[in-house]
């Protein structure tokens, strides 16, 4: 089966300067349970609540003519979506997740902040 990922650039969410927020820092029994979660979820096809971060990029951000870009450097979104997660690529670290629409999203394994079973 070929399975064909989206960028989750084509999604619209809040893009307001004031909404950006440093990367959410997850240590690493954390993102264990991130993992052991994962593989539940794939293995049975369960539906889960992702919030994952999003860096900005800092070419398509409405500054101000006084604002430096490189001050919002490593500054992001924090998104949260309902998918069922289909596989997890060990070597890449890209978690592959599906919405009730059919749409194939992919999310990279340390850009997750939370993950919970629905």
């Amino acid at each position: 089966m070929m399975v064909y990922a989206l960028p989750l650039k084509e999604i619209e969410f809040d893009t307001r300067l004031s909404s950006l927020k440093a990367r959410p820092v997850c240590d690493v029994i954390e993102q264990e349970s991130f993992y052991i979660t994962l593989q539940d979820a794939i293995k049975r096809e369960w539906l889960v609540r992702l919030q994952y971060f999003e860096e900005a990029n800092i070419a398509h951000l409405n500054l101000a003519p006084f604002e430096d870009p490189e001050a919002f450097h490593g500054f992001g979104w924090v998104r949260t979506l309902e998918l069922v997660p289909l596989e997890l690529d060990e070597v890449t670290q890209e978690v592959l997740f599906q919405d009730v629409f059919g749409t194939v999203y992919s999310v990279q394994f340390s850009d997750i902040v939370n993950i919970e079973l629905m």
